[in-house]
C-alpha cells in the first residue's frame, strides 16, 4: 500500500492555490482549518490492528493439519502392517502391534519440521508486512508533519496578508478622508472668496456713487465760483466806475468787495476741500479695485488648478498624449472577402495612466471594421496628457487604415 504525502495533510485537503484572490484563499484556509485531521496515534492503531489481523488469517487457514496416530505409526514402521496383508490372503490377522515408545520420537520429529517448515514462511511474510508497515507508518508521519508545518507557514502568511489587506484598507479610509476634507475646505475658501468679491463690489459701488456725488458738488462749487467771480469782476467794473462818486459810497462798495473776497475765498477753500475729498475718494476706489483684481486673480487660480486625473480638452496649453504602444487590427474575414476597404476613425477618451478608457468609431465603412478598429486602440498605450506638469484625462483621435 503506498501512501501519497499530499493526502496526509490536516484536513485530507489541498492548501488553497496561491492565485486565488485574497478573499477566496482566506475562505479555503479557513474551510481548511476547520476540518480535523486524523492523530497519528489513531493511524498507527489501524496499521497494527491491519497487521495483527492478517496475520490470525494467515495462522489460521495455513496451518498443517496434525497426522494421526495410525498415519505415524505406519510411516514410521511399515512391519507393523504386515499382518493386515496377510488377513486378505484368508488367514487370521494378528492383532496390530502397540507404537512402541521408541517409535514416537522418530514419529513427532517429521510433523514439528512440517510444521515450522510451514509457519517460518507466514511469519517472515507477517515481518515484511510489519516492516512495510512500520516504513509506511514513518512515511505518512513524516509526511503529516511536513504538511502541518506547510498549514503553519500558510497560516502566518494569511495573517500576514490579512494584516496588509487591513493596513491598505485603512490608508485607503484615511485617503478618503483626506480627500474629503480637501474638498471641503477648497469649497469653503471658494464660498468665502465668492463672498468677500461680493462685498468689495458693493463697496466699489458705493465708492463710486460717492465719487459721483462728490464730482457733482464740485462742479456746483465751480459753477458757484465762477458766478462770484463774474460777480467781482462786475463789482470791480462798478467800482472803477464809481471810483469818483462819494467816500461814503466807495468805503461801502470796499466793504462790499471785501465781502464778496471773503465769500470767494471760502468758495475757494470749499472747492479745494471738495478736491480733497474728490482725490481721497478716487484713492480709496483705486484701493478697491485693486483688492478686486487680487481677489478675481485668485478665483481664477482657483478655477485653473488642475488635478490630477481631471478631464481636459485639448488645447495650447495642454500636452497632448504620445503613443507608446500601437495593435494592429484584425481584419475581418467578411469585409476582406467582400472588398471592404477604407478608414476607420476612433475616438479615444486616454487616463491619466496612459490606458485607453473608452473607445468610440467615429466614421467607418464597415461595421466589422469599426469594432476590429475599436477593439485595436482599447489596447493602444499613450505617455497621459500634461496639464501644468500634472497628468490629467483628455480625448484623441486615432484613424485605421484597411487596405
Amino acid at each position: 500500500m503506498e501512501l501519497n504525502p499530499e493526502d496526509m495533510r490536516p484536513g485530507g485537503r489541498r492548501p488553497a492555490p496561491d492565485d486565488l484572490p485574497l478573499d477566496r484563499r482566506a475562505d479555503a484556509h479557513e474551510r481548511r482549518d476547520e476540518t480535523p485531521g486524523l492523530p497519528p496515534a489513531l493511524i498507527a492503531a489501524v496499521v497494527l490492528v491491519v497487521v495483527v489481523g492478517a496475520a490470525i488469517f494467515i495462522l489460521r487457514h495455513k496451518a498443517p493439519v496434525a497426522p494421526t496416530e495410525a498415519t505415524v505409526v505406519a510411516e514410521a514402521s511399515p512391519a507393523v502392517s504386515v499382518a493386515p496383508r496377510k488377513a486378505a490372503n484368508g488367514q487370521r490377522p494378528s492383532r496390530v502391534a502397540e507404537p512402541t515408545p521408541e517409535l514416537s520420537p522418530r514419529a513427532e520429529a517429521p510433523t514439528a519440521a512440517a510444521e515450522d517448515s510451514t509457519v517460518a514462511p507466514s511469519v517472515e511474510r507477517l515481518l515484511a508486512v510489519a516492516r512495510d508497515a512500520k516504513a509506511q507508518l514513518e512515511v505518512a508521519e513524516k509526511a503529516l508533519k511536513e504538511a502541518e508545518a506547510r498549514a503553519r507557514d500558510e497560516r502566518t502568511a494569511r495573517q500576514k496578508a490579512d494584516a496588509d489587506a487591513a493596513a491598505l484598507k485603512a490608508k485607503l479610509a484615511q485617503s478618503t478622508r483626506n480627500l474629503d476634507e480637501s474638498e471641503k475646505s477648497l469649497n469653503k475658501k471658494l464660498a468665502e472668496a465668492a463672498k468677500r468679491s461680493q462685498v468689495l463690489e458693493a463697496d466699489l459701488a458705493t465708492a463710486r456713487d460717492e465719487s459721483t456725488g462728490l464730482r457733482a458738488s464740485l462742479a456746483e462749487a465751480s459753477e458757484a465760483g465762477a458766478r462770484e467771480r463774474q460777480r467781482a469782476d462786475k463789482a470791480d467794473d462798478k467800482a472803477r466806475r464809481t471810483a469818483g462818486e462819494a467816500q461814503n459810497i466807495l468805503q461801502s462798495e470796499s466793504d462790499a468787495t471785501k465781502k464778496i473776497v471773503a465769500q470767494i475765498g471760502e468758495a475757494r477753500k470749499a472747492t479745494q476741500a471738495e478736491a480733497d475729498k474728490r482725490a481721497e475718494a478716487e484713492k480709496k476706489a483705486a484701493r478697491l479695485e485693486g483688492e478686486l483684481a487680487e481677489v478675481r486673480r485668485q478665483l481664477d487660480a482657483e478655477r485653473q488648478r488642475v488635478t490630477p486625473g481631471e478631464l481636459v480638452p485639448l488645447a495650447s496649453n495642454v500636452v497632448a498624449p504620445v503613443r507608446t504602444k500601437t495593435v494592429t487590427p484584425h481584419y475581418p474575414s467578411t469585409a476582406r472577402d467582400r472588398g471592404i476597404k477604407g478608414r476607420v476613425q476612433v475616438r479615444a477618451l486616454v487616463s491619466e495612466t496612459g490606458e485607453v478608457l473608452r473607445a468610440e468609431v467615429v466614421t467607418s465603412p464597415d461595421e466589422s471594421l469599426g469594432s476590429a478598429a475599436r477593439d485595436a486602440v482599447l489596447r493602444f498605450r499613450y505617455n497621459p496628457a500634461l496639464k501644468q506638469g500634472v497628468a490629467v484625462k483628455t480625448w484623441v483621435t486615432e484613424t485605421i487604415q484597411f487596405d
